[in-house]
């Protein structure tokens, strides 16, 4: 009895607190294996062309504080600015003087706009290295609700999956189906994405790493894309859409009657593509996963706020991938917490 008195008061310590709170800390756990610096070279290359007042702390400290803030849960930014002035993190974070303040890292929360699908790619980049990546990619995109209605850059979408409408933005997303990771992404206006859209989001992850299949739904029925597909080896297993035309063609895949086109002769395995197919819900998963970490959890107003808040989220994703690697390479890098 006399011993558990003494843990009650030891843990009632806020000093003990605090040190408990640094040994099992989710934010220090999942940036501790993240090197950012090339964030800094990409600041620094744009500060070339553009003038501003002198940074108290480097970008990739910036980012590094915000990320600490998501990773503890908080999505707000003044909730975020509070976390990271904490001692726990200015320890881990090795801040001075109290920390970050709120004007500081609402400052780089617009600053990042500009460079967000960039700084996405390095990380992305980091991801290929690791050698975790399959060999088939699934496309999507997926809707942004905003509360604001007063959100000016806003507009009204219409998702067809749910058949509603919706005010708010839009994701584009390309995922590893393996391991369901984002590797390329772009913020647009709605769900409803442009053939231009479609096609750089698809040669972004490309350039992060070359998949032997592509997956996607009828949105993505892009003849141009999947003929320069072909080209590249790569085969698209995307649904038919038969548009507006008075005489559908009598397939499921587009691929079906380009391949006929090529060759003449050359029939493919429908039932092999449906198996390929199934896998395409790997890309709904990870849109899934991005809003149980906050995708549409959103605090700010206007294209360049959101903009930032959606790609903080997609760099945390990566960043809690990578952690989990260097803690156990051979974990099921589909989870986004480091326990179990």
């Amino acid at each position: 009895m006399h011993s558990q008195e003494q843990l009650r008061l030891l843990l009632g310590n806020p000093i003990v607190q605090e040190l408990l709170e640094i040994l099992e800390n989710e934010g220090k756990a999942i940036l501790q294996s993240l090197d950012l610096e090339y964030v800094d070279r990409l600041f620094e290359e744009q500060k070339r062309t553009k003038r501003g007042r002198p940074r108290t702390y480097s970008p990739s400290d910036d980012l590094r504080a915000i990320l600490y803030g998501l990773a503890e849960g908080k999505n707000a930014l003044r909730a975020i600015a509070r976390t990271v002035q904490t001692t726990t993190a200015q320890v881990f974070l090795g801040l001075e003087n109290g920390g970050m303040s709120y004007s500081t890292l609402e400052r780089f929360w617009h600053q990042l706009a500009e460079l967000a699908e960039e700084v996405f790619k390095g990380l992305a980049s980091t991801i290929v290295d690791l050698g975790i990546l399959g060999n088939m990619q699934a496309v999507d995109s997926t809707d942004i609700k905003t509360p604001f209605l007063d959100d000016e850059d806003a507009t009204w979408s219409y998702d067809s999956t749910r058949k509603e409408y919706y005010y708010g933005y839009g994701l584009l997303l390309v995922v590893d189906v393996e391991s369901q990771i984002p590797i390329a992404a772009k913020f647009i206006q709605g769900k409803q994405a442009s053939g231009k859209e479609s096609s750089s989001v698809i040669k972004d992850a490309f350039h992060i790493k070359k998949p032997a299949i592509l997956l996607g739904d009828a949105g993505f029925d892009i003849v141009e894309l999947q003929e320069q597909l072909l080209d590249d080896n790569i085969l698209p297993v995307i649904t038919y859409n038969p548009r507006n035309t008075d005489e559908p063609l009598d397939i499921v895949y587009r691929v079906e009657h380009l391949i006929q086109q090529r060759t003449g002769k050359v029939k493919l395995d429908r039932k092999g593509l449906d198996k390929n197919f199934r896998m395409r819900p790997a890309v709904e998963n990870a849109n899934n996963v991005l809003k149980q970490l906050g995708l549409e959890d959103i605090r700010v107003k206007g294209w360049n706020a959101v903009k930032a808040h959606v790609y903080f989220i997609l760099i945390l994703r990566l960043a809690i991938a990578i952690a989990r690697f260097h803690r156990e390479p051979d974990c099921n890098l589909r989870k986004i917490t480091l326990g179990g």
